[in-house]
């Protein structure tokens, strides 16, 4: 080693401590200036010597790379949400479906949930390797350059240098004050305001640009650490402190209901008073074996509850009501209002769902009206303030009328939504567009909003089908349109012809086919083809799928313009069949395998990869429902849970008859 990189690593390793005793600390043992003067020095030697800057750098806080562009990249153990709370009843539950599994009164953790963004973050041999967002919880999107600028997560942790893979997870948030100036740049630049801290926080961290990111000032707080066995989560969060991650302060055990019930009502009050925004407080079961031992559902662990504060209210004036059209031809009236600040946002609009909630609540333009976020997420009016009534308020009529096509509308006696019936309504065709190009769909980039309306008002697209018929010379007619975003549109157009068929599926808009069940149908019936075979019962058989859904499907895919469509968009060459040839003979799908230890000839990505290309399910939590525990070197609580629940047991060699088998 030069001197110049022995003088680098010491400043990278100066700079470390003294953060990690600003930031985790609050134990400062130098001045900013003295702090300042090493990132000084250092980033003057890493401008001479380009070749010999660290990976763990600090300068890379500042920002100065540029992603080529969005990239997906798996998990390494899925990264799922987690169930709700919003009442006493809900707590009580959750307590008593914990004790009865445990035949114990049990440990809890309390936490805050920070309204943010959640992020994983691997190291290999101690150095920030990869930061990934949850994603859907499977796969999720590469955002490691903008992650090493986020003040007081360590880009190297020394202790971790003999291990090949750890991970943390965290939650990415601004501070209150940082959130406001950010909206005030965005007013004077003539952008749209972020809604909301956690828009403003995903959305900062899926800019390309790092440097973009650095100066928005995010910060992190670390709710799990994973890679690591011990007893309790109380304790790795010790740990995760100790190593220099940032944990919130408000972290503590408890045990009985009782006293969480009392948590949530002294932590309620200071809400308020905190420089971030939270929506509720994360209860997670404090010993580890009973994680293992409850295991998790498709969409979160059973070990967890996220009690949700209750909604913020405001009062407001209906100045008017208008009606949005949905993709599949549903009509939601939505209230303009009178702005009003609610949960650290400026509201004006709300939902009011449908017309008979307008007429239970009886809801009438220029009404004052009580408005809250249900789960501080979504804006919507909970009653009428009867005393400000005075006459003036007029009554909105149910429309007759589609607002877009001006087409009569329909209403199902057994259902309450009213719906346009006329396929090709504009306002119809503009949301299923953009939901087809939408990122978890055909991820079709530059069919933005205002696109997507100009293209169905100069009717060059009046189907899904049609954006693939599109050409330069179509998009150059468009206002304020250039010949670089033509080409790259018309590249990506043609590249989403690659997508896989549960990504169609799901881009396709049919209702109650989101992406879980998009995925567990291409599976399960390997192309389109099957499935529209498929009877209602073969479908509902499918688990956590039903009749309705299955009733729903079929009568869709039956239709005369569903049948069309799906042969328009085969013939320009989008995938309608899943890329293993016949999925069902996958010799371990339907399998639930966990992996613990450490394995010597593969890496746990590619043992998990191998392991869902034979059809396996892959989970995080030994259960009941395991079929296979994958045990390594060092395997702990998990194989003794597994042994206990008669689970079977395989080894390295198991996986490599399997990898010779496939090869």
């Amino acid at each position: 080693m030069t001197d110049v990189q022995q003088r680098m690593r010491h400043l990278i390793d100066q700079i470390e401590f003294h953060r990690q005793k600003y930031y985790t600390d609050s134990a400062p043992e130098i001045s900013d200036q003295e702090y300042d003067a090493l990132e000084h020095e250092l980033r003057q030697l890493e401008l001479d010597y380009p070749h010999l800057v660290q990976p763990d750098s600090p300068s890379f806080r500042v920002g100065g790379g540029v992603a080529d562009g969005r990239v997906s990249v798996p998990h390494l153990r899925p990264m799922l949400s987690l169930e709700n709370g919003y009442n006493e009843a809900d707590l009580r539950s959750f307590v008593q479906r914990v004790e009865n599994a445990a035949d114990a009164q049990v440990p809890f953790t309390a936490e805050f949930k920070i309204d943010g963004l959640s992020l994983s973050v691997v190291y290999e041999n101690g150095v920030m390797s990869r930061a990934v967002t949850r994603g859907d919880g499977e796969v999720g999107e590469d955002v490691t350059l903008n992650a090493k600028t986020i003040k007081g997560l360590p880009l190297r942790v020394a202790a971790w240098a003999g291990y090949p893979v750890m991970e943390v997870r965290g939650e990415v948030y601004f501070e209150r004050h940082v959130f406001a100036a950010v909206n005030e740049s965005r007013r004077e630049l003539g952008l749209p305001e972020f809604a909301n801290p956690r828009n403003a926080a995903s959305g900062t961290m899926r800019t390309l640009d790092s440097r973009e990111v650095a100066k928005r000032q995010l910060r992190i707080f670390v709710y799990q650490l994973m890679g690591l066995e011990r007893r309790t989560h109380s304790e790795l969060l010790n740990e995760a402190k100790s190593l220099g991650f940032p944990v919130n302060e408000h972290t503590c055990v408890l045990q009985g209901v009782d006293s969480m019930l009392s948590c949530t009502h002294e932590w309620l009050k200071l809400r308020d008073q905190l420089n971030y925004e939270v929506d509720g407080i994360v209860f997670k079961v404090d010993p580890l074996a009973l994680h293992d031992k409850m295991g998790t559902t498709t969409k979160f662990p059973k070990w967890a509850l996220a009690y949700k504060f209750p909604a913020e209210q405001a009062t407001t004036v209906i100045d008017d009501i208008t009606i949005q059209v949905g993709r599949t031809g549903v009509l939601t009236p939505v209230a303009e209002l009178k702005p009003v600040h609610l949960a650290g946002t400026t509201v004006s609009r709300a939902t009011l769902h449908n017309f008979d909630e307008i007429a239970k609540k009886d809801i009438r333009i220029g009404d004052t009206v009580f408005v809250e976020k249900g789960g501080d997420i979504i804006p919507k009016v909970t009653s009428v303030v009867q005393a400000r009534r005075d006459g003036t308020q007029v009554p909105y009529p149910v429309p007759k009328h589609c607002p877009s096509c001006h087409q009569p509308v329909t209403r199902d006696e057994s259902q309450v939504a009213i719906r346009c019936a006329n396929l090709a309504c504009p306002a119809q065709v503009e949301r299923k567009i953009q939901h087809f190009a939408s990122r978890d769909a055909m991820d079709i980039r530059g069919l933005g909003r205002e696109w997507v309306q100009q293209l169905v008002k100069s009717k060059l697209v009046t189907d899904l089908a049609s954006i693939y018929k599109l050409t330069k010379a179509d998009l150059l007619t468009l206002e304020r349109s250039g010949d670089r975003w033509a080409d790259n549109l018309i590249e990506e157009i043609h590249n989403s012809k690659s997508k896989p068929f549960a990504k169609v599926l799901f881009a396709l808009g049919i209702p109650m086919v989101g992406e879980k069940v998009a995925d567990q149908l291409a599976t399960a019936f390997g192309n389109v083809d099957r499935l529209r075979a498929a009877s209602v019962q073969e479908i509902a058989d499918i688990r956590g799928l039903g009749e309705k859904i299955a009733q729903s499907l079929v009568q869709i895919l039956a239709t005369d313009s569903t049948r069309q469509l799906i042969q328009e968009l085969r013939e320009h060459g989008l995938i309608f069949e899943s890329k293993t040839e016949d999925q069902i003979n996958q010799p371990l799908l339907g399998k639930t395998i966990v992996l613990t230890g450490t394995l010597n000839r593969w890496g746990r990505r590619e043992a998990t990869a191998l392991l869902k290309q034979l059809g396996a399910n892959v989970t995080s939590s030994v259960s009941k429902k395991t079929d296979f525990l994958l045990a390594g070197e060092q395997a702990g609580s998990k194989l003794a849970t597994a042994e206990s629940l008669g689970i079977e047991i395989v080894n390295e060699d198991w996986l490599d008859q399997w990898h010779n088998r496939e090869t």
